[in-house]
């Protein structure tokens, strides 16, 4: 890690991410065998790469600590964020898991320290003075505030790596659909996966029945047509709505906050 640079995409501990996900839940994989569990030191190197990606998101959202190449962070962020496209999120995903596995194998309170030392808020936090910080209050505050969704995002948020999953890729529409309504073409780009990698496709179609309610087209006040929507079935908002799912789909705060009054208003 250089410091104040950083890079989305170097792929190599995805590729260990993704290997493990697949030997530990499809192939009887074993731990001992994809890691070296016994060099603590090892892995908590290996966490540092996808844990400052995580903290960059939110330090571009301070709009200080990135300020000179704002525009370019955030759309290197919203394009590793986003699922359009097909790109999927499963290099965010991929960066999720990895650290759940690390947090399990080491000391929890090394882990912690770590975690909240590369977001900038441990001294801040343990020191409560305003003494001697080096960037305004309110970029302290964003960035607490983004360390304890990652960090929820760490315990509770299932990452959505499988590539041939049923049950993911309706998860990843619901996602779509909690955000806003949706025409189908941008639910069909909105797949839970690349799917030029994918063996098998199952129809959008069948899922989207299954899950939304569809809105005929209507004229606007301008007297042309607009196409017929997708809405969330209702009950769903209520067995299904996973805001850590959407905060992974995202990098601008409008829109969680949108999906939230859309949530209250069910």
């Amino acid at each position: 890690i250089i410091k104040n640079q950083v890079t989305f995409h170097i792929p190599l501990h995805r590729y260990i991410s993704i290997l493990s996900y697949l030997s530990l839940n499809y192939q009887n994989g074993e731990l001992k065998t994809l890691f070296p569990i016994e060099n603590e030191k090892f892995l908590l190197n290996l966490a540092i790469f996808p844990l400052r990606i995580q903290v960059v998101k939110y330090e571009i959202l301070t709009n200080t600590i990135w300020s000179y190449h704002s525009y370019e962070m955030q759309i290197q962020s919203d394009m590793y964020s986003s699922t359009h496209g097909n790109i999927c999120s499963y290099m965010n995903d991929a960066d999720i898991f990895l650290l759940q596995l690390i947090s399990t194998l080491v000391n929890i309170n090394k882990f912690m320290e770590m975690f909240f030392k590369s977001f900038y808020v441990h001294e801040w936090l343990v020191q409560n003075t305003e003494n001697n910080l080096i960037f305004e209050k309110s970029s302290y505050i964003t960035l607490l505030e983004g360390s304890l969704i990652v960090l929820a995002t760490i315990v509770a948020f299932s990452p959505h790596l499988v590539l041939d999953d049923f049950e993911h890729r309706r998860a990843e529409i619901i996602n779509a659909l909690v955000i806003q309504d949706c025409h189908y073409s941008y639910l069909d780009e909105h797949m839970g996966e690349p799917k030029s990698f994918a063996t098998s496709k199952y129809d959008i179609q069948s899922i989207v029945d299954d899950i939304a309610e569809y809105i005929s087209p209507t004229i606007d006040i301008t007297n042309q047509p607009k196409q017929g929507q997708y809405k969330l079935k209702d009950f769903l908002w209520e067995d299904e709505f996973d805001p850590l799912h959407v905060l992974s789909r995202i990098s601008r705060r409008d829109l969680f906050e949108t999906t939230m009054q859309r949530y209250t208003k069910w």
